[in-house]
């Protein structure tokens, strides 16, 4: 995982032919390279130079996109990246946690740039974050870069009508332990209660005022 090349250290391209459209759109879209199908990918030289497909890889590649800005420059590539290429980032991701977070962990530079990463969903409350278009349908995400104190975890099984912009969502299968992962605290819920709801208690539709009423009395 450790880009101890010089050479790949400071690659932005990546081998995207085993990825998906959807994917590889995104990455180009954020100023990656993509290695030529016509390439031998046997030759050692292409190892020296071109990033696999990988969380380690994906991210070093990113990184070498946004230049000497490095990680705070990373949320500024993602302006024409859409909601779908955003989620299949999301997605590689999450599903390669499971095989490199040994990797990953050994590399904080990778942690903090996958938290300024602005492909996190957050809910429709609050500031909603930036707001990206780019699929099919147009449809239109709120994302954002994690901020750790900020952005959280809600408890499990919380009604989504009370969760500001702060929450952020988890829709797919190894997203919950992506961002335990990356230092994103689940909210206790007394806590979620007593500084997320209390507040806004007046301002809820009576039947959602009633259904959190009685959550809080149960608890």
């Amino acid at each position: 995982c450790s880009a101890s090349s010089e050479g790949i250290s400071t690659s932005r391209m990546v081998d995207m032919d085993s990825m998906s459209d959807v994917l590889a759109s995104g990455l180009q879209r954020a100023g990656c390279l993509a290695l030529h199908p016509a390439i031998d990918r046997a030759q050692p030289a292409v190892r020296e130079f071109v990033h696999g497909v990988s969380a380690c890889g994906v991210l070093y590649a990113l990184l070498a996109a946004a230049g000497r800005a490095g990680v705070d420059g990373l949320p500024a590539l993602f302006g024409r990246v859409g909601c779908a290429e955003r989620r299949a980032l999301r997605a590689l991701l999450a599903e390669r946690r499971l095989v490199e977070e040994r990797s990953l962990r050994a590399e904080s530079v990778l942690l903090s740039a996958m938290r300024a990463l602005p492909i996190w969903e957050v809910h429709s409350g609050g500031d909603g974050g930036e707001r990206a278009g780019g699929s099919a349908d147009g449809e239109v995400g709120a994302f954002v870069s994690l901020e750790l104190g900020v952005h959280s975890l809600a408890p499990p099984n919380t009604d989504l009508g009370l969760l500001s912009g702060t929450f952020v969502r988890c829709d797919a299968d190894g997203e919950e332990s992506l961002l335990r992962l990356l230092g994103v605290q689940q909210v206790g819920r007394s806590r979620f209660y007593r500084d997320h709801v209390f507040a806004q208690l007046g301002s809820l539709p009576a039947a959602q005022r009633e259904a959190a009423t009685l959550s809080m009395l149960y608890e």
